[in-house]
C-alpha cells in the first residue's frame, strides 16, 4: 500500500506526496499490445510499424523513494515560481 502522507509546504510550494521505494512493471506485455491493437486502429498501425518495440520486454524496475507534487503544476505557476516570485494568494 502506498503511504500518502503529505509533507509540510510553504504557500508558494506545491503540496508533495511521498512515494515509497519499491518495484513496478515497466513496459507493455505482448498481450496488452494485442488488446490495444484490437481496440484502437492507431495501436494496430503502431504494432505493424514496430513502434511498440521500445515498450518490450516488460520488466521490473525498482525505484528509490521520492516525493511528487500532489497536483499538476501549470505553466503559469512554473513561470512565476521559476522567476523567484511568490504567487498571489489562491493561485497555487
Amino acid at each position: 500500500m502506498i503511504n500518502t502522507s503529505v509533507s509540510k509546504h510553504q504557500p508558494f510550494e506545491p503540496e508533495m506526496v511521498r512515494i515509497p521505494a519499491g518495484p513496478f512493471l515497466m513496459g507493455t506485455s505482448g498481450h496488452q499490445i494485442d488488446r490495444l491493437a484490437q481496440t484502437f486502429d492507431l495501436a494496430k498501425k503502431w504494432r505493424e510499424k514496430g513502434y511498440f518495440g521500445r515498450e518490450r520486454p516488460q520488466h521490473t524496475v525498482t525505484l528509490p523513494g521520492y516525493a511528487i507534487a500532489k497536483y499538476p503544476v501549470t505553466v503559469g505557476v512554473e513561470s512565476v515560481v521559476g522567476q523567484g516570485s511568490k504567487l498571489p494568494q489562491g493561485e497555487v
